[in-house]
């Protein structure tokens, strides 16, 4: 399942509770409650939320987060360890977000040492770190704590993963876990790459010249 940061603006409420009641739903699953016994079918959904390690990501996915702990599900939240400090620093990201007794932050290596800027021409530097480093240390980690599963808190039904983080889907294929891709860019943005492939067949793209560029903005109506 594919879902786009503009379902979460301000004027697509309607789209906002529709997704938390699917996700709800989904997340409850009778095959759940069954494995979990008795105890376990009383304890709401666990969602584990994962965006790319980069703050414009990480700004959507704390907002898709706060939306689902209104909604009564509990949430585990990975943030690096250098994203993790910088939000301690810059925003009230604590104040925000201790009303919610079901939040949890959970921290990991985005595989860049501590003197790497992570902006700039080297922003870029995280994709491969985050695959190489990243994505390794994140299944180890799931495994080891038993999908953070604890007393009050159910194995994790759910993984909603920034759409750049092909190795959750993998991870979560593997454990039979519900994925949904978010990807934090606006929907059109997103449709636009999604479409990529049919301008391209078209002929449209790549632009051949300035010449080729205003005849196809001059052709389409106004």
């Amino acid at each position: 399942m594919w879902l786009t940061n503009n379902c979460f603006c301000d004027g697509a409420g309607y789209l906002t509770q529709r997704y938390l009641l699917g996700l709800s739903e989904i997340c409850n699953d009778i095959r759940l409650k069954q494995l979990m016994g008795s105890q376990g079918a009383t304890l709401p959904p666990h969602v584990l939320i994962f965006p790319l390690p980069i703050q414009g990501h990480v700004n959507s996915m704390l907002k898709l987060a706060e939306l689902l702990c209104l909604s009564g599900l509990d949430i585990t939240f990975i943030v690096s360890e250098f994203g993790h400090r910088r939000l301690i620093k810059h925003t009230t990201v604590v104040s925000r977000f201790e009303r919610y007794p079901g939040f949890r932050f959970q921290y990991i290596s985005d595989g860049l040492p501590d003197d790497h800027p992570r902006a700039g021409e080297r922003v870029m530097d995280i994709l491969p770190a985050t695959k190489n480093i990243t994505g390794p240390l994140f299944k180890k980690m799931i495994v080891e704590k038993n999908l953070f599963a604890s007393d009050t808190r159910r194995p994790i039904t759910c993984i909603v993963a920034d759409g750049v983080l092909s190795f959750c889907g993998d991870f979560a294929e593997e454990k039979g876990i519900l994925l949904i891709y978010f990807r934090t860019v606006s929907a059109c943005s997103f449709w636009a790459c999604f479409r990529m492939p049919e301008l391209i067949e078209a002929g449209e793209i790549p632009v051949k010249g300035v010449n080729f560029l205003s005849r196809l903005l001059l052709s389409q109506t106004v």
